[in-house]
């Protein structure tokens, strides 16, 4: 329970961790920026701490999905929309559905923060490393993916793939 009750004390909803994770990022760029060489190099500035956070984030439910059997697959609502997977005892979360809820929100949120940052910034200084479908249209996808994952009760499914998805737009 320990492991549970510190999940949700430190996975707040939001505006209280988008912004600050936004302007983070937003200020970590021009600091690190003058020590690359090319603006290639420079794409990849945000980019990195984010798939490290992304991944970090996501390690309870790739860890959930690896306990996962087929025998001990129940299907349970969340939120009262979407639906979710506990293995029968054998997971992280157990019965703590709102802290499951609130760390996956999390990873949402934070993902969407460096989704915004990072095309904020590659447009004002890596303009030729952000295309219009991998860079533009990719990253307003994934903003509303996770926008619509939120909405829905789906945040765990996103918040389990998210170290499969950061990358330069």
């Amino acid at each position: 329970m320990a492991f549970s009750w510190t999940l949700q004390t430190l996975a707040p909803n939001g505006p209280a961790i988008f912004l600050p994770t936004l302007l983070l990022l937003l200020a970590l760029y021009p600091l690190l920026a003058p020590r690359f060489l090319n603006t290639k190099q420079c794409a990849w500035i945000l980019t990195v701490p984010a798939v490290l956070t992304m991944s970090l984030l996501s390690v309870p439910f790739l860890i959930e999905y690896a306990c996962l059997t087929p025998a001990v697959i129940v299907h349970a609502p969340v939120a009262g929309a979407g639906m979710h997977m506990l293995g029968g005892g054998s997971t992280l979360w157990s019965t703590t559905t709102h802290a499951r809820e609130a760390w996956a929100r999390t990873g949402n949120r934070f993902f969407q923060a460096y989704l915004v940052a990072d095309l904020i910034t590659g447009a004002l200084a890596y303009r030729d490393q952000v295309g219009l479908l991998m860079g533009w249209v990719h990253h307003v996808l994934y903003i509303f993916m996770c926008e619509v994952s939120l909405n829905q009760g789906w945040a765990c499914m996103e918040a389990g793939s998210a170290s499969a998805r950061a990358g330069p737009g």
